[in-house]
């Protein structure tokens, strides 16, 4: 999944209103492309519950949303995670959203 220029340029604007962990979850998905919970903790070589918060606050902020349904290493059924197109109709709301 590619994100939209102007997905881009909203994140951009929002991003010096998210915490570390939450951009850098953010910026790792983005260049996986689409990846669960598990993939992304792997790949960053942090502790499962590292990722699960952050992806929780970024679906609240509606900076991703489910991609799609994959398997994690022990077969269960897991979320697989994108980033969601934004626009500056929506970029505000987030905004706030981040800042509360």
């Amino acid at each position: 999944m590619t994100v939209a220029q102007t997905s881009k340029l909203a994140y951009e604007k929002l991003r010096d209103k998210l915490g570390d962990k939450q951009q850098i979850v953010y910026e790792k998905l983005q260049e996986l492309g689409s990846a669960t919970n598990e993939q992304i903790a792997d790949s960053l070589g942090w502790p499962l519950q590292n990722v699960t918060g952050r992806i929780t606050e970024l679906k609240k902020y509606g900076l991703v949303d489910v991609d799609g349904i994959g398997l994690s290493k022990l077969g269960n059924s897991s979320k697989i995670w994108g980033i969601r197109d934004l626009n500056d109709g929506n970029l505000e709301r987030i905004a706030n959203e981040c800042a509360d």
